[in-house]
């Protein structure tokens, strides 16, 4: 096996009637969980091409690389060993 297999470059997204959207109490509506954390990895990847373009210094884009790939991990598994799980703002997993 070559470790350049490893690095994912392609993430898979389920289509919208995986991921629906949920009715909330009263009028409101919500998003899936995957949705959501579809769109953390979404806005880490934008961090990352934004520093990039802007000439940040190395260690600010090593935080939001390291921030991707935490994003992606725990979209891939959330309950990975010793790596913390992802809480939503209610601090549900």
């Amino acid at each position: 096996a070559r470790p350049d297999w490893m690095i994912i470059t392609v993430l898979p997204v389920p289509p919208p009637p995986v991921r629906p959207s949920i009715q909330m109490d009263g009028a409101g509506r919500g998003e899936d969980d995957l949705t959501h954390k579809l769109a953390d990895v979404l806005k880490a990847n934008q961090n990352v091409r934004r520093c990039e373009s802007e000439g940040q210094p190395a260690h600010v884009i090593s935080e939001f690389e390291t921030l991707l790939q935490f994003h992606c991990a725990t979209y891939m598994d959330n309950e990975m060993a010793g790596q913390p799980q992802a809480l939503q703002k209610s601090g549900r997993p």
